[in-house]
């Protein structure tokens, strides 16, 4: 009840985003099945006006707060490929760029996504210190970030030479991809080599050879597991 000496409700300390972009994003994540949309909302900080995930109830501990269909993740890489494709970030950032952000039907397919990303220009923007300059390294005054920071602007640079993307997109990009990626492990199937085996006509030997497969145990497929960035839409907000 409401009588004298009942809790009080705390006000909620953000503001809904109720923005089109936003409404579209929603629509999009219900049209694929996610589920739990109702139990969370994207808002903005009443402190700070950042943007993100708020509660919309109360929850118990180990309750899930919502749950995004894997196919919704983009991947920032190709785990089928025999090398990795993305094995630093500014590669991660560079493929997003590619195969997302640059590619007329994938930007079109992730519209609802995309349209939700901060911009250079956005106030959700806050550059890190892959943005700024030797004079402001320095006075960071902590040498292995002064030396992280050094080496992930000289990838940016070199992966841009690689992929003729201009260095200031790719910085975005990257900044982009780092600031919400998720690192996901994967299981996928080893390659078999091939097999040398003889063929012949004899129906003796096939027999015996078919009755040696059927006494043998079933083999095993071997699996190796591979780590792959992603970025998931409502949860990176």
């Amino acid at each position: 009840g409401g009588g004298f000496g009942a809790p009080t409700q705390a006000p909620p300390s953000y503001t809904p985003d109720t923005s089109a972009t936003t409404q579209s994003l929603l629509q999009f994540l219900k049209h694929q099945k996610a589920r739990g949309l109702e139990q969370v909302e994207i808002g903005h900080d009443h402190d700070n006006g950042v943007r993100g995930l708020f509660a919309a109830q109360n929850f118990q501990q180990g309750q899930l707060l919502c749950q995004i269909p894997s196919d919704c993740a983009l991947a920032l890489s190709d785990p089928n490929l025999p090398v990795d494709d993305a094995p630093t970030l500014s590669h991660g950032g560079a493929n997003f760029w590619n195969m997302y952000w640059n590619n007329p039907q994938a930007r079109t397919l992730w519209a609802p996504y995309l349209d939700t990303l901060p911009t250079a220009d956005s106030p959700q923007f806050d550059p890190t210190p892959d943005f700024f300059s030797p004079e402001q390294l320095q006075l960071l005054e902590f040498p292995r970030i002064i030396q992280q920071a050094q080496q992930r602007q000289q990838d940016i640079l070199t992966v841009a030479a690689e992929q003729g993307l201009g260095p200031t997109e790719l910085q975005f990009a990257t900044w982009l991809t780092t600031s919400r990626v998720f690192a996901i492990a994967i299981a996928t199937p080893e390659k078999e080599p091939d097999g040398n085996e003889s063929k012949d006509n004899n129906d003796d030997d096939d027999h015996a050879k078919d009755e040696k497969q059927q006494q043998q145990p079933p083999t095993m497929t071997k699996t190796q597991t591979n780590t792959i960035r992603v970025m998931v839409p409502f949860i990176d907000m």
